[in-house]
Protein backbone atom coordinates (compact mmCIF):
# COMPACT_ATOMS: atom_id res chain seq x y z
CA UNK A 1 0.00 0.00 0.00
CA UNK A 2 1.78 2.91 -1.14
CA UNK A 3 0.70 5.98 1.17
CA UNK A 4 0.38 9.77 -0.65
CA UNK A 5 0.91 12.73 1.00
CA UNK A 6 -1.48 15.49 1.28
CA UNK A 7 -0.27 19.05 1.22
CA UNK A 8 -0.31 21.21 4.55
CA UNK A 9 -1.13 24.66 3.94
CA UNK A 10 0.03 27.10 6.62
CA UNK A 11 -2.27 30.60 7.27
CA UNK A 12 -0.32 33.36 7.79
CA UNK A 13 -1.11 33.51 11.45
CA UNK A 14 0.29 30.21 11.68
CA UNK A 15 3.30 31.44 9.99
CA UNK A 16 3.60 33.93 12.65
CA UNK A 17 3.17 32.16 15.81
CA UNK A 18 6.21 29.65 14.51
CA UNK A 19 8.33 32.75 14.38
CA UNK A 20 7.13 33.95 16.94
CA UNK A 21 7.93 30.65 19.01
CA UNK A 22 11.81 30.55 17.45
CA UNK A 23 12.16 33.85 18.85
CA UNK A 24 11.02 33.95 22.41
CA UNK A 25 13.46 31.16 22.65
CA UNK A 26 16.37 32.32 20.57
CA UNK A 27 16.13 35.17 23.44
CA UNK A 28 15.26 33.03 26.30
CA UNK A 29 18.69 30.78 25.43
CA UNK A 30 20.46 32.93 23.33
CA UNK A 31 21.19 29.95 20.90
CA UNK A 32 19.77 28.97 18.31
CA UNK A 33 20.44 25.50 18.65
CA UNK A 34 16.65 24.53 20.40
CA UNK A 35 14.95 26.53 17.78
CA UNK A 36 16.61 24.23 15.00
CA UNK A 37 15.60 21.27 16.83
CA UNK A 38 11.88 22.84 17.40
CA UNK A 39 12.03 23.21 14.11
CA UNK A 40 13.16 19.55 13.21
CA UNK A 41 9.97 18.36 15.24
CA UNK A 42 7.69 20.80 13.87
CA UNK A 43 8.58 19.48 10.08
CA UNK A 44 9.03 15.73 11.15
CA UNK A 45 5.17 16.51 12.87
CA UNK A 46 4.30 17.79 9.06
CA UNK A 47 5.38 15.21 7.55
CA UNK A 48 3.14 12.58 9.57
CA UNK A 49 0.30 14.83 9.84
CA UNK A 50 0.67 14.78 5.46
CA UNK A 51 0.81 10.99 5.75
CA UNK A 52 -1.96 10.79 8.29
CA UNK A 53 -4.13 13.47 8.12
CA UNK A 54 -6.95 12.12 10.59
Amino acid sequence: MVLRKREVRWTQKAVQDELNIMEFWYLRNQSVSYSLNLERLFNKSLDLLSIHPK
